[in-house]
């Protein structure tokens, strides 16, 4: 006696993996970034104001941009041809605080008033879960589209 099984319809099959993982992708494009702009705004709302300069250069920006890695950079400065190589000059100063003498020469006992990291304490959960959440929502999507 034989038994004979054939599959059928793998062709199918696959296309219907690739449209889930094209969908996957395109979750984690559109999340990654929400996630960051999450950052971005506690650590706005952190930080000590007397000029707004340093407020309004926390931003995020993408380091990698690829189908399946999307990495963002929150960062409360931008790259500058100054001697630092940033601007604010002052942002990691306000972060991390500053002991000893700046290049004019005068001393300093600045201590730290974090901004960035106690937003990323406060509010990193909720932006892993806006990713995780992006990334369900386009599979749903799609697989509600396809079930049509």
């Amino acid at each position: 006696m034989r038994l004979i099984a054939q599959l059928s319809g793998l062709d199918a099959l696959s296309l219907k993996v690739s449209y889930l993982i094209n969908a996957a992708r395109d979750g984690l494009k559109l999340s990654v970034p929400e996630a960051a702009q999450m950052i971005v705004l506690e650590a706005q709302a952190n930080v000590r104001v007397e000029t707004g300069n340093l407020r309004e250069h926390i931003h995020a920006e993408s380091l990698i941009d690829e189908p399946e890695t999307q990495v963002l950079q929150v960062a409360p400065f931008v790259e500058a041809g100054n001697k630092w190589g940033f601007d604010p000059a002052y942002a990691r100063r306000i972060e991390y605080g500053f002991i000893g003498q700046d290049s004019l020469g005068r001393n300093y006992h600045q201590a730290a008033q974090p901004y960035m990291r106690p937003a990323a304490d406060t509010v990193g959960s909720d932006a892993l879960a806006t990713i995780k959440q992006g990334v369900y929502d386009q599979l749903d999507a799609a697989m509600n589209q396809r079930a049509a």
